[in-house]
């Protein structure tokens, strides 16, 4: 299988993650592979939100850790 290298960057945590994960692999896995839980993060690719569903590009993305509550 093939893989391509993702890396999320967080602004609030400092150091790029990087993750590698098959090319036909969903964002969530990648999410997951990092350490965050999908629920947890809002991702950004460029200035434009990415669904947690979408397949992955090679590429940076950028976590915002987000909470939620009642």
């Amino acid at each position: 299988m093939e893989s391509i290298r993702i890396t999320f960057k967080n602004p609030r945590r400092g150091e790029p993650i990087t993750v590698e994960v098959g090319r036909n692999s969903k964002l969530e896995e990648a999410i997951r592979k990092a350490g965050y839980l999908p629920g947890g993060v809002v991702v950004l690719k460029g200035s434009r939100p990415v669904p947690h569903v979408e397949r992955v590009e090679e590429g940076e993305y950028t976590l915002i850790e987000v909470a939620s509550g009642g």
